[in-house]
């Protein structure tokens, strides 16, 4: 009779990001007949949370952002554990990996405990100082895990270089589903007409969160060049906030001369719809580390444009462009290149970059290989 292990997975919060996506689609990927699963956020729920609960996998919240909330939290901590009684602990990002890595020293658990860090470290700036603080704090606590899970090789190395025990990491990349993210000609044709795309317009995209590392400006400022050249090139931005006035992006748009050429939209559930509409799809961060709307737009069929920033370069191999970050005219450069390639050749490039997404970072073998990992672990505990 096969044992299931249980593994219970401690993240900051289950509100819509890269990390919590991740975290869903490898659930559900995950083989039930092996591991079963629980999942832990140190805040609230948040809407992530009923789609894993759809998975028949239980959440909990210590809701650790209320305040005078740690010793409650505490104290359901305990109950947690002594009701789910997991054999493994996955911690995600800093927040969720430092609480991880501190259970023994609560005394609540003992059971081998591994990191999953998914960001890279480009600008500390940037960080909120609380985050700033376990970033600095699992310097300390790296030591006593038992593997450090990393999404990217230039995040590995950065975390290494100050201090993370470089003999614990593990370098998992991020999976994707082929089933929901695919060509889609009805989503296309739906899509362009909605936004107004000419016949003969290229749409090129940016799907980002509205965040400073994304760099926003820096596509705008690329599509302020290939505007002046090309009448029928539109843009589309998708993401959290960027419609907002508070983002200052409508007012960039407006000072570049830009206007009824660039569409601003927010965040979007059904982002799978929008991918196919795309001629090019296009990533002008000065930080990432694994890049999912890459890989997304990769499984679609569409040709991208990176910076080259984290592991792009791996990720999108020959099948698309990698150009200098911060940089608007070497951006500009790579989105007229694939262009003058004209449709043939673009969507040549697009099927290369799907059977490249088939064979390298498909979910189901991601998802194998987070199983490979808990087992060694847990044998060597054991």
């Amino acid at each position: 009779m096969t044992v299931v292990s249980k593994v219970m997975h401690m993240i900051t919060e289950l509100d819509v990001g890269g990390a919590e996506i991740m975290l869903t689609k490898l659930l559900a990927a995950m083989d039930p007949g092996q591991f079963s699963h629980s999942v832990l956020s140190l805040k609230n729920k948040g809407p992530i949370a009923a789609q894993i609960e759809k998975l028949g996998i239980p959440v909990y919240e210590l809701n650790l952002h209320r305040p005078f909330s740690r010793i409650r939290a505490l104290t359901r901590l305990r109950m947690i554990f002594s009701e789910q009684r997991p054999d493994l602990i996955q911690g995600w990002l800093y927040h969720g990996n430092l609480a991880a890595g501190m259970l023994r020293f609560l005394n609540v658990s003992n059971r081998p405990v591994i990191w999953n860090i998914r960001c890279s470290l480009n600008s500390f700036k940037l960080e909120k100082p609380l985050t700033y603080m376990a970033i600095r704090a699992g310097v300390l606590f790296s030591r006593s895990v038992a593997g450090i899970l990393y999404n990217s090789h230039f995040s590995t190395d950065q975390h290494s270089a100050i201090g993370y025990s470089s003999g614990k990491a593990c370098i998992i990349p991020n999976g994707f589903d082929l089933r929901r993210f695919k060509p889609n000609l009805l989503a296309r044709q739906k899509v362009r007409s909605a936004l107004k795309v000419p016949k003969d317009g290229i749409l090129i995209g940016l799907i980002a969160r509205y965040h400073p590392m994304k760099d926003h400006v820096n596509f705008l400022r690329a599509a302020s060049l290939i505007a002046k050249k090309r009448t029928n090139v539109r843009f589309l931005i998708l993401g959290g906030d960027v419609d907002q006035r508070a983002s200052g992006l409508i007012g960039i748009v407006e000072a570049l001369g830009l206007r009824g050429r660039v569409i601003l939209l927010g965040e979007r559930p059904d982002v799978e719809s929008f991918y196919p509409a795309l001629d090019i799809a296009s990533l002008s961060s000065y930080g990432e580390g694994f890049p999912n709307v890459i890989g997304e737009a990769m499984a679609c069929c569409i040709p991208c444009v990176v910076t080259d920033v984290g592991d792009c370069r791996r990720l999108v191999g020959k099948t698309g462009i990698v150009v200098p970050a911060k940089n608007p005219e070497a951006l500009e450069k790579g989105w007229e290149a694939l262009i003058d390639k004209g449709q043939a050749e673009r969507n040549k490039l697009g099927k290369a970059a799907r059977r490249r997404i088939l064979e390298n970072f498909e979910i189901s073998n991601i998802a194998g290989r987070y199983e490979e990992l808990y087992q060694r672990v847990m044998e060597a505990k054991a």
